[in-house]
């Protein structure tokens, strides 16, 4: 197998700088099988102590940036002993059976607090904030020389109480998330990695994005914000194409876009329908139809029909028909909030997943009901495959669950991390891959013929929202300091 050369590998005369942006690790098949021989970490290291004071190992292999790889690697903590946890999340292949095959060496830091200012209050004492950052640092085994250095944040914590509990004097973020190491190397290691290709303009400052969205030709995106902001770009440069912001500061829970620029945007007991492409001209607006917020909006694939989800305590789904405005029904029938519609590829059916634990399918021509699926909790994502022939939906049990829509028996179920449902579901344009975000800030692909997973993608910093392009290959995801980022996958030629 052949790889195209990408511009974010290490390069002999320098190291590249990512210290706020993250790569992807790929677990491609076609890749050198795991060494025969055990690796024996502890005696792996003893042989490395040159390196803790900037040595070279001359026993250690020679690392050559332009050999597709995979490169081995070993971690240490800067004291020189192994770091065990970590090293037992490498790819089995990337371990060296002795230090005669080691090539590269991780320092890591120990985990320090950083200290992010205290809040002083009457009648308790003050609170201090606090979050976790990790130093890494990668070097060459044979030379010692350094490639690359990056640190490792964990979530911040909370915001301040308005008032101080008597007993609560500090407030912790969390751990750095330790999968991110992998991610961070394997560019280095090998190609075929998702890599971050670029970092948006117009940084979200002080707001938090609740959206994020691609047009159906993937060549534009828009996010939209908790103040009611919205940003367009054109993915192709990463330009920015309009800013715009809701004078009623109004967030925007979910948005939809249509092939023509016309972007839907659900928020509080609202829905917008606007053109983007026209200086954001209101095509329609439909007010307190929604108690409770939109949390779901899909557009058809011929942009004729919206359908929108509420949360409010007698859910529906209205359905709208366009360019006219005119309400075509309402969807009764879920007994909880629903949090996820999509459309069939072929714009005939509508699928909504909600928190009573169903799936239920309408025929768009009546808004009849085709079927209902049960699942094991309550449905937050949903999507079809290209085909029209698979449903995928999230659930809070941290399930992933394939349906024929065809009807019959349940096709697999794939697991999501833990502690929630997957944020975002996406298939493949080809259909063979599908892509879940998750509560533990991971991204995984599984390969949807055997459940099987392929890749698991991480972040240096803190995630809020991610979407993948209609063609899988590009995903953009926007972090808690504000920014966003566009990732692709760097390219296997035959």
């Amino acid at each position: 197998m052949v790889y195209r050369p990408s511009t974010h590998r290490i390069l002999a005369t320098g190291s590249i700088l990512i210290l706020f942006l993250v790569t992807a690790c790929s677990k491609e098949p076609g890749h050198p099988v795991s060494p025969a021989i055990t690796p024996d970490i502890p005696l792996i290291a003893s042989a490395l102590a040159p390196l803790i004071s900037g040595q070279g190992v001359p026993e250690a292999a020679a690392f050559d940036p332009n050999n597709p790889g995979p490169h081995t690697v070993v971690i240490l903590d800067v004291s020189g002993t192994p770091n065990i946890e970590l090293n037992d999340l490498l790819p089995q292949e990337w371990l060296p059976a002795s230090i005669r095959e080691t090539e590269l060496v991780v320092l890591v830091s120990p985990e320090r607090e950083v200290f992010l200012g205290t809040q002083a209050y009457e009648g308790g004492p003050p609170i201090s904030a606090y979050r976790y950052e990790v130093d890494l640092e990668l070097r060459e085994a044979l030379t010692g020389r350094t490639l690359d250095r990056a640190t490792f944040k964990g979530v911040n914590p909370p915001p301040f109480p308005a008032t101080a509990p008597v007993q609560q004097v500090t407030l912790y973020g969390s751990h750095f998330v330790k999968e991110a190491v992998n991610t961070w190397l394997c560019p280095v290691i090998q190609q075929g990695c998702w890599i971050p290709v670029r970092t948006l303009p117009g940084k979200v400052e002080k707001d938090v994005v609740l959206s994020l969205v691609f047009t159906p030709d993937g060549q534009t995106l828009a996010a939209g914000t908790i103040q009611g902001g919205v940003m367009v770009w054109q993915v192709s440069d990463g330009s920015l194409l309009k800013s715009w912001l809701d004078q009623q500061d109004n967030p925007i829970f979910s948005m939809a876009f249509s092939s023509d620029g016309q972007l839907a945007r659900g928020s509080n007991n609202i829905v917008r329908l606007d053109n983007v492409f026209d200086n954001f001209k209101e095509s329609y607006a439909w007010e307190d139809y929604f108690l409770g917020g939109v949390p779901s909006l899909a557009l058809s694939p011929d942009g004729r029909t919206l359908a929108a989800g509420s949360a409010s305590v007698v859910p529906i789904v209205d359905v709208w028909q366009l360019p006219e405005g005119i309400l075509q029904y309402n969807l009764e029938g879920h007994k909880n909030s629903i949090y996820s519609v999509a459309f069939s590829p072929d714009g005939q059916t509508l699928a909504s997943g909600s928190l009573d634990n169903t799936v239920r399918l309408w025929k768009i021509s009546d808004g009849s009901l085709l079927t209902s699926l049960d699942c094991d909790a309550s449905v937050f994502s949903i999507a079809f495959s290209p085909d029209g022939q698979t449903l995928a939906a999230s659930t809070a049990n941290s399930n992933v669950l394939l349906w024929p829509v065809s009807g019959g028996r349940q096709l697999r179920t794939l697991q999501a991390g833990t502690g929630g449902a997957a944020k975002n579901l996406a298939f493949s344009a080809d259909g063979q891959t599908l892509s879940a975000f998750s509560y533990d800030q991971l991204v995984r692909i599984w390969k949807v013929s055997d459940g099987s997973l392929l890749y698991t993608l991480s972040f240096m910093n803190y995630p809020v929202r991610v979407a993948f392009s209609p063609d899988g290959k590009t995903l953009a995801v926007s972090f808690e300091d504000g920014s966003i980022q566009l990732w692709q996958q760097q390219e296997l030629l035959p």
